[in-house]
C-alpha cells in the first residue's frame, strides 16, 4: 500500500467531511473555488485521516 501519507487533501464532499469530523478528524482549514465557487475543507493527511477514508468508502459502498 504506497499511499500518499502526508500532505494535505482538499475535500469538495461535505458529507464525507462531516462523518469525518464525527469521528474525530479535525480540519485545518476550509475555503472556496475560486473558478467553481464550490466550498471545500482541508484535511492534513495523515494515517488516521487514510484509515477513516477507507472506512467511509467501505460504508458508502455496503449501503449501496
Amino acid at each position: 500500500m504506497d499511499q500518499k501519507t502526508k500532505g494535505l487533501h482538499y475535500n469538495y464532499d461535505l458529507e464525507q467531511s462531516n462523518w469525518m469530523f464525527k469521528k474525530g478528524v479535525n480540519p485545518i482549514g476550509c475555503g472556496k473555488h475560486n473558478k467553481t465557487g464550490n466550498t471545500f475543507i482541508v484535511f492534513m493527511i495523515n494515517k488516521r485521516y487514510k484509515e477513516l477514508q477507507e472506512l467511509y468508502k467501505a460504508e458508502m459502498l455496503s449501503k449501496e
